[in-house]
């Protein structure tokens, strides 16, 4: 479980500061709250980012054709850092259940 939490906190710390990031940082957030849920027996389907949050950030405007998007379907950083947070102050949580003698269901 540490390695995930390295994993997710590392993350976290080397998201771009753009306002849209890739793809492939929702895929690698989402592929590691996957293994921790597995790994935990528990459903974190919750704390994953859906494709239906993702959008095309660029594309073309036609007349009678509308909007084209062109690229990948990129995810609000403020919205995955959002996630990340979330999962992390989760990870706290139960950190200090334990601690203080309580077992994580």
């Amino acid at each position: 479980m540490k390695k995930i939490y390295s994993l997710l906190v590392a993350l976290r710390n080397n998201i771009p500061e753009e306002r849209h990031v890739s793809r492939q940082y929702v895929e690698q957030y989402n592929a590691l709250v996957n293994q921790l849920s597995t790994l935990t027996g528990s459903s974190l389907d919750d704390f994953k980012i859906s494709e239906s949050v993702l959008e095309h950030t660029s594309g073309i405007s036609r007349p009678g054709v509308g909007f084209q998007p062109l690229g990948e379907k990129k995810c609000e950083r403020g919205f995955l850092l959002a996630k990340l947070d979330a999962i992390l102050i989760l990870f706290k949580l139960e950190e200090e259940k334990t601690s203080m003698g309580f077992q994580a269901p």
